[in-house]
């Protein structure tokens, strides 16, 4: 189904590669005291630049996963996965235009919200003390987004880009929190019971492989912008140009976006 369409295989190849890419720009992360008994990999500067390659990589990684759990009609399992490619879509459009455009307050807070480490220690149950940690809202992302494409593009329906992310991120969000619509897919058959092995149901694959296709337009979007942030105008321009090939943006889209200010440090 999924393996047999090509423009998502085609777009987690470029999108990997725009990633290793991207990662070969900033230094790579050292292993670090986490607390004692834990080393970890981790950035030595904490910028935007090493907050979206993990990003990236989240994304791909993720969607394989939502591939596999597609194929094998775990399919309320495959929508959790794909509302965590979309929220991780969305922070790295929000902080790839920050560093475009240059950083705004709501940028440093997200990074004071990231940085941190969550764990401090481990309990002899194996279960680990938490640190406090700044909370970063969510609001003031979505916010920024709406804000960046005030102005356009013109969707269907009279749709804007920010009220379709708002509307998919509800959607995918009953599939992580298990409300009733969404559980109660796993009801059904002749005799009706609950499938926990996989929803044997003819036609609803497609329907949320076309719903994963959507996603990952997204998130081609999102690597364009970080390759442009990270002034890597060529990765940029041959994502663009898949985009425009396989129908994901428009050519005039395309030609009128604007690249944006010489991206900064961070």
């Amino acid at each position: 189904m999924i393996n047999d369409n090509t423009i998502v295989i085609d777009a987690l190849a470029l999108m990997e590669e725009t990633l290793h890419r991207l990662a070969g720009m900033i230094d790579p992360p050292q292993m670090t005291d986490i607390y004692p008994g834990r080393r970890a990999p981790r950035y030595a500067k904490q910028g935007v630049k090493q907050v979206i390659v993990p990003k990236m990589a989240r994304v791909v990684s993720t969607s394989r996963a939502a591939i596999m759990l597609l194929e094998a009609s775990y399919l309320i399992e495959h929508a959790a996965l794909v509302r965590m490619v979309e929220e991780t879509v969305e922070d790295i459009m929000f902080l790839a235009r920050g560093l475009e455009l240059g950083l705004q307050p709501e940028h440093h807070e997200y990074l004071a919200s990231f940085y941190p480490e969550y764990y401090k220690s481990v309990r002899s149950s194996g279960i680990p003390d938490l640190n406090e940690r700044p909370e970063f809202k969510r609001w003031k992302l979505r916010k920024y987004i709406d804000a960046m494409y005030a102005g356009g593009p013109v969707l269907p329906d009279g749709e804007t880009v920010g009220s379709l992310i708002k509307r998919t991120y509800a959607v995918n969000s009953g599939y992580v929190h298990g409300n009733c619509s969404q559980l109660m897919e796993l009801y059904g058959g002749n005799p009706p019971g609950y499938h926990v092995s996989g929803v044997p149901h003819p036609s609803a694959p497609a329907a949320f492989a076309k719903y994963l296709r959507h996603s990952i337009e997204m998130a081609v979007v999102s690597f364009a912008a970080a390759a442009n942030g990270f002034g890597d105008h060529e990765s940029a321009g041959r994502i663009v140009r898949f985009a425009v090939r396989q129908g994901i943006v428009s050519a005039q889209s395309a030609a009128g976006a604007p690249r944006g200010q010489e991206p900064t440090a961070d």
